[in-house]
């Protein structure tokens, strides 16, 4: 069976040409992309002049949680401001690509991937 995974915009394009089980199997492999994305993220404080690297699968509570001062570190940094994101598949994808940015330094990263 041949996938047709069109996307209109953001939303995917359900194939007309699928039976039933094949529609269900097909929308829980999209739900399954979206839900399952994790996101390797660059924020920047002002007030520290610092960058903090991270990585998460709800990046919108993600900065909620860092905006809200959880850790000593990240209280002293608030209001932190989202300067990069990037999306992959896999929480071992985003590990290494945190770890190489971490190691790289966030300043030196985003001046060569813009």
């Amino acid at each position: 069976m041949v996938w047709d995974h069109g996307v209109a915009g953001s939303n995917p394009v359900l194939p007309t040409t699928l039976n039933k089980a094949a529609k269900e199997i097909w929308w829980l492999c999209c739900f399954y992309e979206v839900q399952f994305m994790f996101t390797v993220y660059i924020l920047f404080s002002k007030g520290l002049q610092k960058y903090y690297t991270g990585q998460t699968q709800n990046m919108e509570n993600r900065l909620r949680e860092h905006n809200s001062g959880e850790t000593k570190f990240i209280r002293s940094g608030k209001p932190w401001e989202l300067i990069c994101t990037k999306n992959v598949e896999t929480r071992s994808e985003a590990i290494r690509l945190e770890k190489k940015i971490k190691i790289y330094g966030a300043k030196r990263y985003l001046s060569q991937n813009k």
